[in-house]
């Protein structure tokens, strides 16, 4: 690697140099002078001429300057849960359905979701809700589960969970009998069969 560090911006007498430094060593292009002085070796054909490099220089380091300066700073990491949901409750209960309800947890980034889950012998499911509550369908039935509620926001912190426990009902009634059993004929049924 190439360290000797050379000046750049003569004009084309070699006149004052541009303040800007270029980290290699090339004779000029025009002249063959080496050392400080013009560049324009065959591989790179870089020449800065008298004011026009001043200009280009004093552009970029604007530029650069400006590009710092706008660049968005990195936001803190948020490691604040949100506060944990209160008052789970069973809110309607039927032989295979629940919906459960709550009061609603705080963040101070102001976006969470709940993550909610019931769980029972065997038996798991889980859903994540927007809104305080959340129906569950097609559970089995004389089983007791526990409902559990935890919200998270953006940055995956997660709240304390709170719990709710349920037993579905039974269903032991049983159907009425279908009355009013009558014979429907049909040109295609077999008649004889009926008699």
């Amino acid at each position: 690697m190439v360290t000797n560090r050379l000046q750049l911006g003569h004009d084309l007498r070699h006149g004052d140099p541009v303040p800007y430094e270029f980290a290699a060593r090339r004779s000029c292009g025009v002249c063959g002078h080496h050392g400080r002085g013009k560049v324009g070796s065959n591989r790179t054909r870089i020449v800065f001429m008298g004011h026009w490099s001043r200009f280009l220089v004093a552009l970029m380091l604007v530029l650069t300057g400006f590009a710092t300066a706008s660049a968005p700073s990195v936001a803190a990491e948020d490691s604040t849960p949100p506060s944990a949901p209160t008052n789970l409750q069973v809110q309607r209960l039927s032989f295979t359905e629940v919906t459960l309800g709550w009061s609603p947890s705080t963040d101070d980034s102001g976006w969470l979701l709940y993550e909610v889950e019931v769980r029972g012998p065997g038996y798991l499911q889980s859903w994540a809700a927007l809104e305080p509550t959340k129906t569950f369908t097609a559970l089995p039935q004389g089983v007791t589960f526990t409902a559990t509620v935890v919200a998270v926001d953006g940055a995956r912190n997660r709240s304390a969970s709170t719990s709710v426990q349920f037993t579905t009902p039974i269903d032991t009634t049983t159907p009425t009998a279908p009355t009013n059993l009558a014979l429907l004929t049909h040109p295609w049924v077999d008649k004889s069969v009926t008699k």
